[in-house]
């Protein structure tokens, strides 16, 4: 059996496709999004910029997007969030960083669930 370089494509194509539908669902708590032509556009571009900081799995890809869509598309530059340092900070692994990234989402949603108390 021999596969060509055309379906190896349209594989990797698919599996992109589907893990960006689980990234809108996710950043849209698994709610219909209002605009979801635009958060997949959002989506799609923060994927792009994680692999800029060597964040491939999905894991930390999606921790990455989620920052991006809860704290604001340039959260990575800004230099009054803690994310630029958390990012480029040299000798920790992707995964460090993206788990680093996921703590700062789940205190975020805990100190907002806080104050609407």
């Amino acid at each position: 059996m021999q596969i060509r370089t055309q379906q190896i494509q349209v594989l990797g194509d698919s599996t992109s496709a589907r893990f960006l539908d689980r990234l809108v669902e996710l950043v849209s708590g698994g709610e219909p999004p209002e605009d979801e032509p635009a958060l997949r556009k959002t989506c799609q571009e923060l994927m792009k910029r994680a692999e800029a900081y060597g964040l491939t799995t999905e894991f930390e890809v999606a921790a990455f997007v989620a920052c991006g869509v809860m704290f604001s598309m340039d959260f990575d530059s800004r230099s009054d969030l803690p994310y630029q340092k958390i990012l480029t900070e040299p000798d920790v692994e992707p995964r460090l960083k993206a788990a680093q990234l996921a703590m700062a989402i789940e205190q975020a949603e805990q100190e907002e669930s806080a104050a609407e108390n």
